[in-house]
């Protein structure tokens, strides 16, 4: 009881001194009463956590407490060392939440090919102490990672999760950071300037997550999370890493962060684009997205490059109607082209393969075996304007704006990607508190939930 109540009585106490004091200021007697006000109707109440996902819940006469995010932004490198026992004395506040799991990532430099991640991940003992094994353990990684990448003297970051382990097993793969699809090279455009440059870099993401993952809306149709699980692994021919809701958070941070990218714009294109009622359909394999792709690369390439680029104001639709044509015409006659055979799919000879090598069909080709043509309900396009617009737009923050727009559930995610690592990690939440402390003198960003 002493535990529970001292919180709102701790800031109650404080409201009171300030609005006593002579010398206190109405800013600081306004932050002490609204923080009073929340802690009497959290606490002592419990206004909004009676069945809740998150935090802590009563259940008969026992309090049960769940996972907890942190996570720490370093600006200045001459605090690195004292970073690190920062970062275990959030772990350890955070135990609070739970203590049976945990972990964080941080990224390093790849030698010319962007970023990749380092993911430290541990599951509590009997009698360990979760704060000193996360600490050694990231500060191990850490110095090997240093060992083998070097080390950057640019702003980094540690986003961490403890966990108590609600609906499954404390399990080392149940351990936050999730990640979907283990680290893969892409070709990723990006613009300086009015210039356009392609570089092969390495593509992976992390998401740090408390609450419930319930259903997910595609369309207009709510999909609930055991047909996700299934959906992700046919879309990013990755296995599942884990049967806890949270990897399949990670997966569709990954289907949606496609900024930069033809093969994952095309793909998104393919999954967001056109109207399905279910998600029982094929999906594109490997080797159909990667001739996609490259027939991508090279008309943005042809539109973006010589003595005339498309300026940036006209490029969306000049690509949306450049792919569009690219993809809309046979080239390979394996397909009838009698205008009554050609919505049927009949194809121009009997013994013509039912599935077209990915290496050597045409686009056309690709997109009918999926039922994608250019007829009057406009799918292909569809794909194609979707496409398009993930290829300019979806970065990390746009990608979690767009989760959190479809997804059912609680949340507080941390997700970061190594494409934004050097620039961009998305803290947010639904149904539930993230706090935010700024520490302008050493250059240090905390967060914690």
């Amino acid at each position: 009881a002493l535990v529970r109540h001292a919180g709102w009585i701790a800031s109650c106490a404080l409201a009171a001194v300030l609005f006593g004091g002579a010398n206190a200021s109405w800013a600081a007697r306004l932050g002490a009463a609204a923080t009073a006000l929340d802690a009497l109707t959290s606490d002592l109440l419990l206004a909004g956590k009676e069945g809740g996902s998150c935090g802590c819940t009563r259940s008969g006469s026992r309090w049960v407490f769940r996972c907890g995010n942190f996570g720490i932004i370093l600006l200045n490198p001459d605090f690195r060392e004292q970073a690190l026992e920062t970062l275990r004395t959030m772990v350890r506040v955070t135990m609070m939440r739970g203590a049976q799991s945990g972990g964080a990532v941080t990224y390093v430099p790849l030698k010319g090919k962007g970023l990749v991640g380092i993911r430290s991940r541990v599951v509590n003992g009997k009698r360990t102490d979760l704060s000193k094994l996360i600490h050694d353990k990231i500060k191990s990684d850490w110095a090997g990672s240093k060992r083998r990448y070097g080390e950057s003297a640019d702003p980094i970051f540690f986003a961490g999760h403890t966990r108590f382990a609600t609906t499954s097993k404390a399990t080392f793969d149940g351990t936050h950071p999730h990640q979907w699809t283990p680290p893969t090279p892409r070709n990723i455009w990006t613009r300086e300037g009015v210039t356009w440059d392609c570089k092969t870099l390495n593509v992976e993401s992390f998401i740090c997550h408390n609450g419930d993952l319930d259903a997910f809306e595609i369309g207009e149709v709510t999909h609930s999370l055991e047909f996700l699980f299934d959906w992700i692994q046919r879309a990013t021919h990755a296995p599942c890493p884990s049967g806890v809701d949270s990897a399949a958070v990670a997966g569709i941070i990954e289907l949606l962060r496609t900024k930069g990218s033809w093969y994952l714009s095309l793909r998104f294109g393919f999954l967001f684009g056109p109207d399905r009622p279910t998600l029982e359909y094929k999906c594109l394999s490997k080797g159909e997205l990667e001739a996609l792709a490259t027939i991508a690369d090279q008309e943005f390439k042809s539109a973006t490059s010589g003595d005339a680029p498309c300026p940036l104001s006209t490029l969306r639709d000049v690509l949306a109607s450049r792919l569009y044509n690219r993809v809309a015409e046979c080239t390979c006659s394996q397909w009838s082209t009698d205008p009554n055979d050609v919505e049927a799919g009949v194809r121009s000879s009997p013994h013509a393969s039912p599935e077209p090598s990915a290496k050597s069909a045409c686009p056309s080709c690709i997109l009918r075996t999926h039922n994608l043509t250019c007829n009057d309900t406009g799918r292909l396009r569809l794909m194609m304007d979707a496409a398009v617009d993930a290829f300019l737009d979806q970065d990390l923050l746009a990608a979690v704006r767009l989760f959190l727009a479809s997804a059912r559930g609680s949340f507080g995610l941390c997700v970061t990607s190594s494409l934004d690592a050097h620039r961009q990690l998305v803290v947010a939440s639904r149904g539930q508190t993230i706090s935010v402390a700024f520490y302008p003198v050493t250059g240090i960003v905390l967060w914690g939930s």
